[in-house]
């Protein structure tokens, strides 16, 4: 191991040690709870998936890269961050949060998990259906089929990767501010973050999240790029199919 990365790891142990012992009170789960998903009989394969999807998909890399990856995931590394764990507040009021080292301080980010891929069976689950469903209709979700079943099997990573860029797309373009019930915890960031999971050394899992870390986002180049998916779609698939139906 590379001693940088020893030294995160061992960052990181101290990390969830402390959070352990001052929120002791308050943790009901870990984040394993988030890799306990069974095959789901309302899956579809990808092979099933029309290629203008796979298209639409693989074009979100090219559009939001910079946006989510590199102004979000890769920025949040500056902090030792642990993945998230369930919580009740004094009210019984249960939230999500990941704790984090701010200069060495201890903080938590409030967290909303979205999805878990698993690296060895090609898998990826939403985790949340009720959030998946808002994504579902917007007007440029309803093109995407992977957002009306609650599983997708066969799936690349880079493929889930992609897809978790779009929805990040999508959840800012709807506004939603999101509040953990009625704990009073709110999301007033959405940054895309992914934690690479090592369950077992054969079992991998990717878990995807949105994370509350104050984190700026460039709102008028997001609505731009927003429009050009639009297009992009309208073009692909809209007249493709209007085309169709005139012959």
């Amino acid at each position: 191991m590379h001693p940088m990365e020893l030294v995160k790891e061992m960052n990181l142990i101290e990390l969830i040690k402390e959070f352990s012992q001052k929120y002791k009170s308050s943790l009901l789960h870990n984040f394993t709870i988030f890799l306990d998903i069974e095959k789901d009989d309302q899956n579809i394969n990808m092979i099933n998936i029309k290629q203008d999807e796979k298209d639409i998909i693989n074009y979100c890399n090219k559009l939001f890269y910079q946006l989510f990856i590199t102004n979000e995931s890769i920025k949040s590394l500056k902090y030792t961050m642990s993945p998230p764990f369930v919580l009740e507040n004094l009210d019984k009021k249960i939230y999500i949060s990941c704790p984090y080292y701010d200069n060495n301080k201890l903080k938590l980010a409030p967290c909303l998990p979205i999805g878990i891929y698993n690296n060895n069976l090609k898998i990826f689950s939403w985790l949340n259906d009720s959030v998946r469903e808002k994504i579902k209709y917007h007007k440029i979700g309803k093109h995407i089929d992977m957002f009306c079943h609650s599983q997708i099997t066969n799936i690349e990573s880079e493929t889930a990767r992609n897809l978790m860029l779009l929805f990040r797309a999508l959840w800012f373009d709807l506004g939603i501010s999101f509040i953990f019930n009625d704990s009073k915890v709110n999301m007033k960031t959405n940054s895309l973050i992914s934690f690479q999971i090592n369950d077992t050394p054969s079992e991998k899992y990717l878990l995807f999240c949105l994370i509350d870390l104050g984190l700026k986002q460039q709102n008028n180049l997001i609505e731009s790029k927003i429009n050009l998916l639009e297009k992009y779609i309208y073009d692909s698939i809209v007249n493709k199919e209007n085309n169709y139906e005139e012959h």
